[in-house]
């Protein structure tokens, strides 16, 4: 069983690669909690994977909620790995995910990082990937799911491959900390007059945080901060502030080939 959480497609496809290739079951981590079903019961000996995209260096919150939530009905020897989706690096993604599965007795046998495009918008200096970037980071990732897939496959244990990076300590737990006291709301969501009352973003929000009013969106204070809604806006109507002004969009789906997203 894999449960994965995703915005823009990266997370997905990785989770849907590694769901082939170990045919695993793929768990929607957002649906089941809007569902309050967080209750799994497993097979003898079957794996419990966690695929998702790293956020200012540290867990989603809505992975640390499912987590905190969830229910695993017969535990046996059950091999236990996360992989993560981050632009750079991970910094100290490891020592966050052991501690929240400790915190249900859980231990982690593997875990993996992988280079995918940059989605993060919301603050000076960062922004979308170039296209050389982008496809160059693409390019790369089928060998790189292949290898954790394998890994995965022959159950190795004490592989720990997460792209920590450069000052890891200072970015999940500084900076990591800003983004959760300071960065984690909606108040700066707006829609600007390019917006056709589409509904896409309601649709996208995997926490329903979105409604139209009078034909423009309305956030209601239960953002996670994924830009699944900024990202998936066909006109480039949703705006963070000031903050994401000319700043560009990203959907794997819009620079992948179909045929690599199916396979």
């Amino acid at each position: 069983m894999i449960f994965y959480f995703s915005a823009s497609g990266n997370s997905l496809w990785l989770a849907q690669q590694l769901a082939t290739a170990t045919n695993e079951e793929l768990v929607n981590m957002a649906d089941t909690l809007m569902q309050n079903n967080c209750s799994f019961v497993l097979h003898r000996n079957e794996n419990i994977g966690f695929v998702f995209p790293v956020y200012a260096w540290d867990l989603p919150p809505i992975v640390r909620q499912f987590i905190r939530q969830m229910e695993l009905q017969n535990l046996s020897d059950n091999y236990i790995f996360f992989a993560c989706t981050c632009g750079d690096d991970s910094g100290r993604m490891l020592q966050r995910f052991r501690r929240e599965l400790k915190s249900k007795n859980l231990r982690l046998d593997s875990a993996f990082a992988i280079r995918m495009p940059n989605t993060y918008v919301c603050l000076p200096g960062f922004d979308v990937d170039s296209p050389i970037l982008t496809k160059q980071k693409l390019q790369a990732a089928p060998l790189r799911i292949y290898q954790i897939a394998q890994s995965i496959i022959h159950h190795e244990k004490d592989i720990f491959q997460t792209l920590p990076g450069d000052f890891p300590r200072l970015k999940t737990h500084v900076l990591g900390r800003f983004f959760r006291s300071f960065l984690l709301t909606d108040k700066p969501f707006h829609s600007t007059p390019d917006c056709t009352g589409c509904g896409i973003c309601v649709q996208m929000c995997p926490l329903h945080n979105i409604i139209l009013q009078e034909s423009h969106p309305q956030w209601n204070g239960h953002c996670t901060s994924c830009l699944s809604c900024y990202h998936h806006c066909p006109t480039h109507a949703i705006a963070f502030g000031h903050r994401t002004k000319n700043k560009g969009q990203y959907l794997l789906k819009n620079v992948l080939p179909q045929s690599k997203l199916n396979h």
